[in-house]
């Protein structure tokens, strides 16, 4: 079973977590994530990697326009256009790649309509683009994860705990 397959059928349990292996995962085409959901990994071995032949932005988007309660945990959404690393720390940077990846967007057109989300010890790591956009999201945690070496205006290194109220 894929992990949206996962995703999708984790909906209609009771249970609604999707717990992903360690190993390298790679997936043909964004991840849709609903409300309800929890995505947990294994850890930093844990590794969500996007197809670059998909020939799509983000790792991961909003199933839903009003995404509430979600929480993704313990892994690694790497944004690279390869999973493995090269010898040179910035051999695989935007302006020597030549592409332009995402981690996670969850975006909404009204203020406050994604709620109650929460990431925890992710690492999101060479996204071009963003390495987490939320927008329209109020009630939004994000504890011990790794931001480094992601587009925007994303500081560098950890953020331990912060969190956006309305």
């Amino acid at each position: 079973m894929s992990i949206q397959e996962a995703l999708d059928s984790a909906v209609t349990t009771n249970g609604k977590w999707v717990v992903v292996k360690a190993g390298i995962h790679t997936f043909p085409a964004t991840l849709k994530i609903h409300s309800g959901i929890t995505l947990m990994g294994e850890g930093p071995s844990t590794i969500l990697f996007l197809n670059p032949a998909a020939g799509q932005r983000e790792a991961m988007i909003n199933a839903d326009p009003d995404l509430h309660d979600v929480t993704i945990r313990d892994l690694v959404i790497e944004g690279g256009n390869r999973t493995e690393p090269g010898t040179d720390p910035n051999s695989g940077r935007s302006f020597k790649g030549g592409y332009n990846r995402g981690g996670i967007l969850f975006r909404s057109e009204k203020e406050g309509r994604i709620q109650h989300i929460h990431l925890t010890r992710l690492t999101i790591r060479n996204s071009t683009y963003s390495g987490v956009s939320i927008s329209g999201g109020s009630n939004i945690d994000i504890t011990s994860c790794d931001l480094t070496e992601n587009g925007a205006s994303v500081p560098p290194g950890v953020i331990i705990c912060g969190k956006m109220r309305p």
